[in-house]
């Protein structure tokens, strides 16, 4: 009989870039397993790894060997289904000349099993360094983002948004910045944002719970849109509110 179907490689994919002492870390995760509670399943960690061998500056591997690397990762990742291992890659981390792979899984002796038969594919790259441990304690520390990765994610994704659309980066947008809370928090936010060059009503609505849009006009520049983002947050926290993100209309 042959083994169930497993599915390794799930389609929502994300990526960030940590600054660490050692240099850039660049983060590719599932970006529904960082969003998701999976610590009741797939309870064991192993990180495979490589060395890159014409690293550039920021450590990542540079045509062809870029694609080289790309093509191994999909052979482990279909020797695993084939074998029916139930497993999940959740990050493709690159760092320091180093490529790793993450995968959580169950049974860690059929996945090493094949990536021991992997590593034939792969002679090029021998050592292949296993690193195991249990539980996602390492995805939790060293993948998850953090609340203001997940902010900066988000400002990103509505920028390529935008331009996707049709949107000139280069022109000023009239940003909305959506607050919610308290008409008295709602106030207070107001008037803050006004002595930072914000427009907006005049006064929130006196109700217990309620929306503030409140404007900034910047041109699509994700760094300073994260900055306005992280700072209203900030602001929103102290005086009791909930920051909601931001949009913007299409500006050719």
């Amino acid at each position: 009989m042959s083994p169930p179907p497993v599915r390794v490689v799930h389609d929502a994919w994300n990526i960030y870039v940590a600054h660490t002492e050692r240099g850039p870390l660049f983060v590719s995760f599932d970006e529904d397993a960082a969003r998701e509670d999976l610590t009741g399943t797939l309870r064991h960690c192993a990180r495979v790894a490589v060395s890159i061998h014409h690293p550039n500056p920021n450590g990542g591997p540079v045509p062809p060997e870029s694609e080289r690397l790309n093509v191994l990762e999909d052979a482990l990742c279909a020797a695993l289904e084939k074998a029916g291992v139930e497993c999940r890659l959740v990050a493709r981390l690159t760092h320091q000349g180093t490529r790793e792979w993450v995968f959580q899984l169950e049974a860690r002796e059929s996945f090493l099993a094949v990536v021991e038969a992997w590593k034939g594919e792969c002679p090029d790259y021998h050592p292949v360094r296993i690193r195991e441990q249990a539980g996602w304690e390492f995805f939790d520390a060293c993948i998850r983002p953090d609340e203001a990765t997940w902010r900066w994610l988000a400002d990103q994704r509505t920028v390529e948004q935008l331009v996707e659309a049709g949107s000139d980066p280069h022109r000023e947008h009239a940003l909305e910045f959506v607050f919610l809370g308290s008409g008295e928090a709602l106030a207070a936010v107001a008037r803050a944002l006004r002595e930072r060059g914000y427009t907006g009503p005049a006064e929130a609505l006196p109700q217990k719970e309620g929306t503030l849009v409140m404007v900034k006009r910047l041109p699509l520049d994700l760094e300073a849109i994260s900055a306005e983002s992280e700072a209203n947050d900030e602001l929103a926290r102290s005086l009791g509110a909930d920051f909601d993100g931001w949009g913007a209309a299409v500006v050719h």
